[in-house]
């Protein structure tokens, strides 16, 4: 999978290296690509490392920074368009929008995490005119103490546009990271001014979920054993699939307040997922291995297709070289979802398709020989030896099922899988099945069918 990295999407996307390279971290980073020449390069499953901004911005269609909406030089709000990214703050009223209403973090029986603040960084405030007319402000990473006693970051950041005073916010991005406070010389994002121009001065840290001045939430691990269940109101998605990082998932979408306007309720357990960092000869690289062209030396190779999985066997042993823990949900990424169907569901919400494999060839909701299929791969073995077994989950809306499968309304749906050890539910919303077991000797393709 590959969860919002828009930038580094493609295999053929490479970055030159210069030497910047993340701190000491508690999770896994690669390494392969610190100490490169110009004979060698590094392929890396550096997709996978997903972050939030962590704090909100908006712009106007002159792309200056809005400090405030309403005011100077953003004061156009009914006739100009603004473009941005809003982490949703924590909801304070039943009809407020565009906000995370519920976290609950937890082992065996639901249970709500403590809020603990949300973190100082910019927020994107409007005035009161504007807020009257409807359009929120943003806010920013909140942390949270789950039920188990430890520290959890949440970032639930939403592509929001508004046009002529009208809002458009259905594209997001949910993230929730362990970690604990250490202390040292970070810099919190902060609004600066040199001369005439507005921006946020953001001295990011790759290691740290969120950072304030002299303080930083070092990334952990999950405890595998732990569920996470985030609630949240945004506008009603177009792009109808939902990408993720995540194991054994509900799925509930209820109408908010306001116009196209919907609650959704992700609940799942973290997911372990192999990491991959190589570094490699330009004069012998890989058969097999599609960079867009031959490797180049100082580059670091974005690890992004199931074909190359396979083709870095050999060079990798057949053993990932890190694992990491995730949970995270997003709509963003259309490089993973293809949807080229008529199928629509009227929640907006089709379904969800999830995995802990390295990689996922891109997931199409058209069924090919009576099912859907998606490609994942992996290596045969974790780092440590041990052979590695792979999950893939996948939920669908039953009047999209319907729709895609040709069923008519009535009955309870099932699904039937092949390709891996099976658990399927349904009710009269959704149809789902969670599959393990699933083995990386070579790519697999898990495929499900709906019937009644």
């Amino acid at each position: 999978m590959n969860l919002k990295r828009a930038a580094v999407a493609a295999l053929t996307t490479a970055a030159l290296l210069i030497g910047a390279t993340a701190a000491n971290a508690a999770v896994y980073w690669p390494t392969a690509a610190d100490s490169l020449s110009k004979t060698t390069f590094a392929v890396d499953s550096q997709e996978n490392f997903v972050s939030s901004q962590g704090y909100s911005t908006l712009f106007n269609s002159k792309d200056q920074l809005c400090e405030t909406l309403g005011e100077a030089p953003c004061a156009n709000v009914t006739t100009d368009i603004f473009n941005g990214s809003y982490v949703l703050p924590v909801c304070t009223s039943a009809s407020q929008i565009l906000c995370l209403d519920t976290v609950n973090i937890y082992k065996g029986a639901t249970a709500k995490a403590t809020l603990i603040r949300q973190i100082d960084a910019p927020t994107a405030p409007v005035n009161s005119a504007t807020a009257t007319s409807g359009i929120p402000a943003g806010g920013a990473t909140s942390l949270w103490t789950g039920a188990d006693g430890k520290t959890y970051a949440v970032s639930v950041e939403v592509q929001v546009q508004i046009t002529n005073g009208k809002l458009t916010a259905n594209t997001f991005a949910a993230i929730v990271n362990p970690y604990t406070v250490t202390s040292g010389s970070y810099t919190a994002a902060k609004i600066t001014k040199v001369g005439g121009k507005t921006y946020i001065d953001d001295q990011r840290e790759l290691n740290c979920a969120w950072v304030e001045a002299g303080t930083c939430g070092e990334l952990q691990d999950f405890d595998l054993a732990t569920r996470v269940g985030l609630t949240f109101r945004l506008g009603k998605p177009t792009e109808q699939f939902l990408n993720a990082r995540l194991a054994k998932p509900t799925l509930n979408v209820t109408k908010a307040s306001g116009t196209d306007q919907i609650s959704l309720s992700i609940d799942g357990a973290p997911v372990s997922v192999q990491q991959l960092s190589l570094k490699l000869s330009t004069a012998s690289a890989p058969k097999g291995l599609n960079v867009g062209g031959a490797p180049k030396g100082l580059f670091d190779y974005s690890l992004d297709t199931t074909a190359n999985v396979t083709a870095l066997r050999a060079a990798a042993g057949n053993k990932a070289t890190g694992t990491r823990t995730f949970w995270q949900v997003t709509n963003q990424d259309d490089t993973r979802i293809t949807q080229p169907t008529k199928c629509k569901a009227s929640s907006g919400i089709a379904g969800l398709v999830a995995t802990d494999a390295m990689i996922a060839d891109s997931f199409n909701p058209v069924k090919t020989g009576g099912a859907l299929k998606q490609t994942i791969n992996g290596m045969l073995n974790n780092p440590d030896g041990k052979a590695d077994t792979g999950t893939l989950d996948l939920i669908l809306a039953d009047d999209f099922a319907r729709c895609t499968f040709g069923l008519a309304k009535g009955g309870t749906l099932k699904a039937k899988v092949t390709g891996g050890t099976a658990t399927t539910k349904a009710s009269s919303a959704w149809v789902s099945a969670s599959l393990t077991g699933i083995k990386y000797a070579a790519a697999s393709t898990p495929a499900i069918t709906i019937t009644k």
